[in-house]
């Protein structure tokens, strides 16, 4: 078990590596190696990949970290000279779909096009030629292509609508893919010397990742209990491939939720200062709640050699207490439910009662007295309620969760299991 200030160590050591020549590994790399989940839907993620010699790193999507989260790190001998994000043009190819694209993809090709009818005139006899290219204008970077495309036929160069073809036959082998130039948003990660045992990554925290605890308490009557905890691991983020998965009990204060880090390109302004006014005590009043529990931050985890595999004992970094989840694959979109642990406990049957000294002040005010008697005739008859009051005995806290109760195997109800330490 490691110590929260050595998992902060590790956050801040968390940076990304590129080689000094322009020599750009394929993109969508720095695949994801571990994701810290929280019970509010925050996660941190962590990314990384080895780092080829002399290259740099290029990543198609972005990441929208909350702001002053990401952080980039290199490794054996690199270091991080600089992370650009920004919006370039790419060149990709895609399936013809249409007739003009049709036409882009066999240029200079042999075709035959056949011409749709005029009113009730019979169809015009087809026209054999050679494609010539679209057409375009480009205007201040925007393209603009023409509704017509050009059919070179022996001595004379036609132009047909493309709204006007029926039919396109193309003569020899058929080019059903075409090159398209498309403004992408990039991650660059440009880095400065690299060893043998180099590596390159990132690290940030990002909405979309959280995980639901849930609870299974089967009492036997005779003060003895089964406490099972399962996990649903919702994932909105990004696809994970056996990665290692901490399930977090408690959730870390992030002082700037909600706003996102430049690095994402997003159009809206950080404003930071409006945030640090808002009173915090309102966001964070329910502690023991199923979205918000209490803590600092952590960062933990280890290698495992077989399918998705909880470890039980967990482990124990100050206010938070975490599960380790080894190789799990889940596409972002899919849920996954997790038996985690089973504990043996002691309960006793408490039966709770809640009577009001008294209605409030102003509640007999404008009532007739028939009321007033109505009102004191249903206090004097308050309910109990049946509750179960567990000793957790176990090697982890219970967190706030929904609890389906049971006696022995038959269900008796659902309730709320609340915060509670061990012991």
């Amino acid at each position: 078990m490691r110590s929260q200030s050595t998992a902060l160590v590790q956050l801040v050591f968390v940076i990304v590596a590129l080689g000094g020549s322009i020599r750009a590994q394929s993109a969508n790399r720095l695949p994801v190696r571990e994701v810290t989940a929280f019970k509010d839907g925050h996660a941190y993620v962590v990314r990384e990949e080895a780092l080829a010699a002399g290259a740099q790193v290029v990543l198609d999507e972005l990441p929208m970290p909350v702001l002053g989260t990401f952080w980039p790190y290199a490794t054996g001998g690199a270091k991080i000279v600089n992370v650009v994000a920004g919006r370039s043009k790419v060149t990709e190819s895609v399936e013809a779909l249409d007739f003009q694209q049709i036409v882009e993809a066999n240029v200079n090709k042999q075709a035959v096009v056949y011409l749709k009818p005029i009113g009730l005139e019979k169809a015009a006899d087809p026209i054999s030629g050679k494609l010539l290219a679209i057409p375009k204008i480009v205007d201040k970077n925007v393209t603009q292509k023409s509704a017509l495309f050009l059919l070179e036929t022996g001595s004379s160069t036609r132009a047909i609508p493309f709204d006007s073809v029926r039919d396109l036959s193309i003569n020899g082998v058929f080019e059903n893919k075409l090159l398209r130039e498309v403004e992408r948003e990039r991650l660059t990660l440009r880095v400065d010397g690299a060893g043998a045992d180099a590596r390159v990554g990132v690290v940030y925290v990002q909405m979309g990742l959280r995980w639901i605890p849930s609870y299974k308490v089967d009492i036997d009557g005779a003060g003895k209990a089964k406490v099972h905890l399962q996990g649903t691991l919702v994932n909105d983020l990004i696809d994970l491939a056996d990665v290692t998965v901490n399930l977090v009990i408690g959730v870390p204060k992030f002082e700037f939720k909600g706003l996102n880090d430049p690095i994402s390109l997003q159009n809206e302004m950080a404003q930071v200062s409006a945030h640090q006014r808002v009173d915090m005590r309102i966001s964070n009043g329910l502690s023991n709640s199923v979205m918000s529990q209490s803590a600092g931050f952590v960062e933990e985890g280890g290698p495992s050699r077989s399918g998705p595999q909880v470890d039980e004992k967990g482990q124990n970094a100050e206010d938070l207490f975490i599960f380790t989840v080894q190789h799990v694959t889940l596409a972002k979109g899919e849920r996954m439910v997790l038996p985690i642990a089973t504990y043996d406990c002691e309960y006793r049957d408490i039966y709770r009662l809640d009577v009001p000294l008294a209605p409030p002040a102003d509640a007999n005010l404008g009532l007739q007295d028939e009321r007033a008697v109505d009102i004191a005739r249903q206090l004097n008859a308050p309910k109990a309620r049946h509750v179960v009051r567990l000793k957790n005995a176990s090697t982890a806290p219970f967190t706030t969760a929904p609890a389906l109760v049971l006696a022995n195997g038959r269900v008796l109800a659902q309730g709320r299991m609340t915060y509670a330490p061990i012991g």
